[in-house]
């Protein structure tokens, strides 16, 4: 694959699903597998609707943001029902 320079861009990671469910549903801590999957990086991609150029701009984006921070410690968070990230820092 190609990027919007002529640069050459590749899908490294490896997808592995994990479907899990509560043994039984008053008890939080204990889980059974119910099953998993795993994919090739291109097919994952495509069954995500992932677009590589929007994907690196988000990162460069995220890196950008992080740089213009002063020093420190930082962690990135991202609640699973929400679509926005938070960055929490502790200064050295």
């Amino acid at each position: 694959m190609l990027g919007p320079n002529g640069e050459t861009q590749t899908l490294t990671i490896k997808a592995l699903n994990d479907y899990v469910s509560r043994s039984h549903t008053r008890n939080t801590t204990n889980h059974v597998i119910l099953g998993t999957q795993q994919s090739k990086p291109t097919e994952f991609a495509s069954s995500i609707a992932l677009n590589l150029d929007n994907a690196w701009g988000i990162v460069r984006c995220i890196v950008d943001l992080c740089m213009k921070q002063p020093a420190g410690k930082y962690l990135l968070l991202k609640e699973p029902n929400k679509v926005a990230i938070f960055i929490r820092f502790r200064l050295i």
